[in-house]
């Protein structure tokens, strides 16, 4: 069994860390061989909550040690786009499409699963055409 560590909203910073959140999970699953659960609303929350650059904390992810993502509000372009920067720098992963806080009904969760199936196609149709 794989031990699988989660990005956490974070609402503030701690100036003496020397690793960012993305370094520091990086970190933890090369020396111990867990994998990373990348929460995209998680991370866009953080992002927020701190002003920092959500697509600079993907690009410092170790994207092989990711091994699932899980996204709540695909509908929104914010969080659609963060997905598809993962899905990029990562490859394509298990993806959890959740349930949010505003009750989504089946039909949506089903919608919101075909977004992120078409995000993931045009990854892969565009990783392929380059090779």
């Amino acid at each position: 069994m794989v031990s699988i560590d989660e990005n956490i909203v974070n609402h503030i910073q701690f100036p003496q860390a020397t690793l960012t959140e993305a370094h520091f999970l990086s970190e933890v699953a090369q020396q111990t061989g867990c994998g990373i659960l990348l929460n995209i609303n998680h991370l866009y929350l953080t992002a927020k909550h701190l002003s920092l650059d959500p697509i600079h904390y993907i690009s410092n992810l170790n994207g092989q040690a990711v091994k699932e993502i899980h996204v709540t509000d695909i509908n929104s372009n914010h969080i659609r786009h963060l997905y598809q920067c993962a899905v990029e720098q990562c490859g394509i992963k298990p993806t959890i499409i959740l349930k949010g806080d505003h009750g989504t009904d089946f039909f949506h969760l089903h919608q919101f699963g075909y977004m992120a199936e078409a995000i993931m196609r045009n990854v892969y149709a565009t990783i392929k055409h380059a090779s």
